[in-house]
């Protein structure tokens, strides 16, 4: 049997009811659909259960929606146990600042819950044998290698897009990627009266913000707007989206996931 024919069994641990985990659910119940899943609730579960019933996942989906929810002791415990297992932590809002102020898990494991179903296809597509695995001590820097090594997607068509952005250096990354990659910058006394895309750095959200989106969302309301913000929480995200936002994705996003999100959104309007 091959890899990529191989009925894998995959193991999901913690709490999957918060709506910042759906998609992380989505993700791996649509990938799983002919491969044997199960769930737990928490880590010391996830031993006994392997333990008891001579299980070996091949991935291993872990959902964090606080800081400090695991113990050092549990997580080396899960590590040592299932060695071979890919994991994956998918973290939520509250636990965004873990990785500056303690290390649990792997830096090479984490991934935020709304970016995680990009990083589960690529486990996947490891675990398939079609792509190269990163081990859980790679650095940031083998991360963002790794990332910038793959084929960035281009916007064939040309569009054009806005950046609104207080951040000079930010915008200019911005700008420089995505001219590299297709996109046009707009200009209003060259192009038509309004681009095909808004990129709107959000963060952090206020009044004055919401107000300029919503008026230029009622003005041209055919103009799909992506915010950019790092910590979106749960009611930032409804706020944003009442006032016209079609899509919120963190301001140091995968270059990778940023191009494919945009390209999707002007595909759609």
């Amino acid at each position: 049997m091959t890899e990529q024919n191989k009925r894998h069994q995959v193991l999901f641990v913690g709490n999957r009811e918060p709506a910042e985990m759906q998609p992380v659910v989505e993700t791996v119940l649509e990938l799983t659909a002919t491969s044997e899943l199960r769930f737990v609730t928490n880590i010391m579960e996830a031993i006994k259960f392997c333990s008891e019933e001579n299980w070996s996942p091949d991935l291993l989906i872990l959902c964090q929606n606080w800081s400090h929810e695991f113990r050092s002791q549990e997580i080396n415990t899960l590590i040592t146990t299932m060695p071979l297992a890919r994991l994956v932590c998918c973290y939520g809002i509250w636990c965004e600042s873990d990785g500056r102020n303690y290390d649990l898990l792997p830096f090479a494991s984490r991934v935020q819950a709304r970016l995680a179903a990009e990083r589960i296809r690529y486990e996947w597509d490891v675990l398939a044998g079609v792509a190269q695995p990163l081990p859980l001590t790679a650095s940031r820097d083998e991360m963002f290698s790794q990332q910038a090594s793959q084929k960035l997607p281009c916007a064939i068509s040309h569009p054009t897009v806005k950046i609104i952005s207080p951040d000079r250096t930010l915008k200019e990354y911005w700008q420089e990627l995505l001219v590299t990659t297709g996109w046009e910058m707009f200009n209003s006394k060259k192009n038509s009266s309004t681009p095909d895309l808004l990129l709107w750095d959000i963060d952090p959200w206020t009044e004055q913000i919401a107000m300029k989106i919503y008026s230029f969302h009622q003005k041209h309301p055919s103009v799909p707007i992506v915010g950019m913000m790092n910590a979106c929480h749960p009611e930032d995200f409804s706020n944003a989206t009442a006032q016209g936002i079609k899509e919120i994705l963190p301001k140091l996003a995968p270059v990778q996931l940023l191009l494919e999100r945009l390209i999707a959104i002007i595909a759609v309007d």
